[in-house]
């Protein structure tokens, strides 16, 4: 009821513009508050988001899709944090039910585009950022399964809006632009091996 008082009566169930463009209303609207210290890894959504700041500043690093073979995804043994009976803190197997429903694996990229171990990443130097800053007032629209990664400034304070994306003809030429630039990167009879020791497949090298 506190919330509802305040922050929600500032806030608009929806974007408008975005609810005619796209033909319908958001999904979910989300409240996300932090401090400097609060980073994401780079990641995509399969969501069109429309990203407003109200306190603070958020600093978004982009990639389109064709990005995709210069940042090394992978899948990932999923875990959670739980603490125990003596209060400590560790990384658990997912429940069950969270599994039969997800699947006991995640997507995930390893690259930290703010220090990329280039050594072990050396595509990821071909991958050609787009930076944006959004400040209060601001909205930033990021397409649905672009790559980005979110930093913010301290005591930060921002609303987005994630609208369901259209899985159709976009979705597919999506998927096809990322095979395509995979092959241009690995042409035919172009073997990628991994390092010495890299069980992860993260480190793969071109021979």
């Amino acid at each position: 009821e506190q919330l509802k008082g305040t922050l929600l009566g500032d806030v608009p169930p929806s974007v408008v513009v975005a609810d005619e463009a796209l033909g319908h209303g958001p999904d979910a609207v989300n409240l996300w508050m932090g401090d400097g210290n609060a980073v994401t890894t780079l990641h995509k959504d399969h969501y069109e988001n429309l990203y407003g700041v109200v306190r603070g500043a958020k600093h978004f690093t982009l990639y389109p899709p064709s990005s995709a073979p210069f940042l090394y995804p992978t899948q990932l043994e999923a875990r959670r944090y739980a603490k125990s009976d003596d209060g400590a803190w560790s990384m658990q197997p997912l429940p069950e039910l969270e599994v039969a429903w997800e699947g006991v694996t995640r997507p995930w990229i390893a690259v930290d585009p703010a220090r990329p171990d280039l050594d072990r990443f050396p595509l990821f130097e071909k991958a050609v950022p787009t930076r944006v800053t959004v400040r209060p007032g601001e909205l930033l629209y990021l397409p649905a399964m672009w790559f980005h990664q979110v930093a913010q400034d301290a005591d930060t304070v921002a609303v987005n809006y994630w609208y369901d994306m259209h899985f159709g003809a976009s979705f597919a030429l999506n998927s096809f632009v990322q095979k395509l630039a995979l092959q241009l990167v690995r042409p035919s009879g172009v073997a990628a091996e991994r390092e010495p020791g890299d069980e992860s497949g993260a480190g793969v090298s071109l021979k």
